[in-house]
């Protein structure tokens, strides 16, 4: 089990991430009460996002913690955030998961703006190329258009689709986030 912890205007803040045989899971406790957590299947998904409104002298605020591994890295690393800005966790660290700002931005562009303007650029070109250098020595009797041409499709259709499920993720996570962050307050101080 992995612990970080936090405190803020005096209230101590803790998420925990542990993995039980093909189950892994996060929590989130403020002031010691659980006010968000998550469990699923080990491989089931690459980040964790938890959220949930609290009072504290009658304001309220939302804590968050992002979990997800980071770059150049291969452990989990978590940030802890309160309306929006970083109190805890790996405050330095950069995590391979949309930051909540940018993925706003993102939403309010759309779907098809996301697939053909970044998302064939990260996942299909990459895989073209890289797919195509390999090949290339391979085929003997082709000509060098027509393993270009092949790879290019290839690449495409696996960028299309690898894309896809990145925006379904992400779309999913960020509107549990919205639905959670618009419920009642879990903790009062």
């Amino acid at each position: 089990m992995r612990e970080w912890t936090c405190s803020w205007n005096g209230i101590p803040i803790v998420v925990r991430s542990w993995t039980r045989w093909l189950r892994t899971g996060e929590e989130l406790l403020v002031g010691g009460l659980d006010v968000d957590r998550n469990e699923s299947g080990l491989l089931s998904r690459m980040s964790a996002h938890l959220a949930a409104p609290i009072s504290v002298g009658g304001r309220r605020h939302n804590v968050e913690a992002i979990l997800a591994q980071g770059q150049g890295t291969v452990r989990t690393c978590c940030k802890i955030h309160v309306d929006g800005q970083v109190v805890g966790g790996d405050i330095a660290a950069k995590l391979r998961a949309p930051e909540v700002a940018t993925w706003e931005k993102v939403h309010e562009a759309g779907m098809l703006r996301y697939v053909f303007g970044s998302g064939l650029l990260r996942y299909g070109l990459p895989y073209a190329v890289m797919a195509a250098a390999i090949s290339a020595p391979a085929a003997k009797n082709r000509s060098v258009w027509s393993i270009v041409i092949q790879w290019t499709i290839a690449g495409a259709m696996f960028g299309l689709a690898m894309t896809y499920f990145t925006w379904r993720s992400s779309e999913s996570a960020f509107n549990s986030r919205q639905e959670k962050l618009r419920g009642e307050p879990k903790f009062a101080a």
